[in-house]
């Protein structure tokens, strides 16, 4: 709505230390043997110089022009690159604000509330270079934050944390979960990813069917199409979740996969999501967990039952979650 509102930064010094450097493509050659566990294999990272080599930074970067200080929208003069869209978003080289806005409104209208989209755009070049292909990719409801929620850094320490995260989905406290279902770390492997999901399902449905929501915690991720990369379970094998958690360990150092269509369900149903990380997130209390006594086990997934619900509290403006007890 607001296309040459200037970026959340302090000053132009600061937009260019923070400005994306770096882009993935797609490898054309020749591709490598297939690794099941290297996420890249078919893919090469370059820097903007080989954008700008190739043309594609003519309508989505600005140049920094050291004489004045400023950034100057397109490529035209000599200077670092800042990819910042300014050509679409303040020139407007092509209507693509007028469009979207149009798209937003017709959305709208449809769900009867907010939305987000996708699109992606393709432009053409040479004589037809201000013509350009959207592709309208999808839409869905957009889950509004509850209330101010503020987790700060000096909460993700403690004696009383379960879990601790600086990469949260949602906004808000999720109260009264006494249940936790668990995959042990220990003697865990990847390769019993494939089996998880028939073990974690019989839980799920008998808390579902007892009106319990639960906490699941894992490695690698939820709703995985590569078994090798988490835990392959459908949505309804685990819906009644009323918080996940995924943890990547050293040896299963995944990214977590929130763009895709399996979190749409844990956005729009309100259901808490925290990533652990072991290099920058404090470490799970796996001792406390496993020292609980258990409600059912099929190793090794494990159902345990506290007597006070945990305190889960997610800070979605700063990224950062707490799961106490």
């Amino acid at each position: 709505a607001h296309p040459a509102a200037p970026p959340p930064f302090s000053g132009t010094r600061d937009l260019l230390r923070s400005t994306q450097l770096e882009f993935w493509a797609v490898r054309l050659g020749k591709p490598p043997v297939h690794d099941p566990v290297h996420e890249t294999e078919y893919l090469v990272q370059a820097d903007l110089g080989a954008a700008e080599f190739d043309g594609t930074l003519d309508l989505v970067a600005s140049t920094y022009v050291a004489a004045s200080d400023r950034l100057t929208p397109g490529i035209g003069p000599a200077g670092p690159r800042v990819l910042n869209f300014a050509p679409l978003l303040k020139l407007e080289t092509l209507p693509l604000n007028d469009v979207l806005r149009e798209l937003l409104r017709v959305s709208t209208d449809a769900i009867g509330g907010d939305v987000e989209i996708e699109f992606a755009v393709s432009f053409s070049r040479g004589r037809e270079a201000r013509r350009a292909r959207l592709g309208f990719l999808q839409m869905r409801p957009m889950s509004v934050a509850a209330g101010n929620i503020e987790v700060s850094e000096e909460e993700l320490d403690g004696a009383d944390i379960l879990v601790g995260s600086h990469r949260v989905l949602g906004n808000g406290v999720i109260d009264g979960i006494r249940d936790i279902i668990y995959v042990r770390p220990r003697g865990f492997e990847p390769r019993l990813m494939r089996d998880l999901p028939a073990r974690i399902e019989p839980f799920n449905r008998r808390l579902l069917a007892e009106g319990r929501p639960y906490l699941l915690m894992g490695f690698g991720r939820w709703g995985s199409s590569d078994p090798w990369l988490g835990v392959p379970v459908a949505w309804g094998q685990i819906g009644g979740a009323g918080a996940l958690v995924e943890i990547a360990l050293p040896e299963l150092d995944v990214e977590p996969s929130q763009g895709s269509h399996f979190f749409h369900n844990v956005s729009s149903l309100g259901v808490g999501y925290c990533y652990v990380h072991h290099g920058s997130d404090p470490p799970v209390d796996w001792a406390w967990l496993e020292v609980l006594p258990e409600e059912g086990i099929q190793d090794p997934v494990r159902h345990v039952r506290i007597p006070e619900p945990l305190v889960i509290r997610l800070d979605g403006r700063r990224g950062r979650g707490v799961i106490r007890r």
